[in-house]
């Protein structure tokens, strides 16, 4: 059995490795954004989330998109500041909540913004979880927050 402690500073690590990469890609993306424009940012997030997010899309098309959204729940709400819910409807699923990404690199305010004032991290949310997910007959919608307290991802039931 591991001590309560030693526990407890593991799960700090972890957390402080996760914020870590958080801030290296919301700093690469205000770099592209700043340097390049909307475009090349655009399809930064295309590129990056063909390789993070389409794994977790091929199993919810597998596996159905219930599991993915219990599992989407707990993945946000795991982030350093994040605290997100799952709540079901007749019609849908949705996880909302307070981000701990890209919600908490705008509340500290480190973020630059595009053109049409969406910081550049947050430009890979509705890539990653309305389009992409379309190639999957995935039918997800995501709603962002202006200042990433209650950002949505929804999905319709069949």
């Amino acid at each position: 059995m591991i001590p309560r402690e030693k526990h407890e500073r593991e799960i700090q690590i972890q957390m402080d490795n996760t914020w870590s990469y958080i801030q290296a890609y919301a700093r690469s993306c205000d770099y592209i954004g700043k340097t390049f424009g909307d475009e090349a940012l655009r399809q930064f997030h295309v590129e990056t989330g063909h390789k993070r997010a389409r794994p977790a899309l091929e199993m919810a098309a597998e596996k159905g998109v219930d599991k993915f959204m219990k599992m989407m729940c707990r993945q946000m709400d795991n982030l350093p500041d994040g605290d997100f819910a799952l709540e079901e409807t007749d019609e849908e699923i949705i996880v909302r909540g307070r981000c701990g990404s890209g919600g908490r690199w705008i509340r500290e305010g480190l973020t630059a913004r595009n053109s049409e004032g969406v910081p550049y991290y947050c430009v890979h949310c509705p890539i990653w979880w309305e389009e992409i997910p379309k190639e999957f007959s995935i039918p997800m919608t995501f709603h962002p927050s202006r200042d990433g307290d209650d950002c949505a991802w929804k999905v319709r039931k069949d």
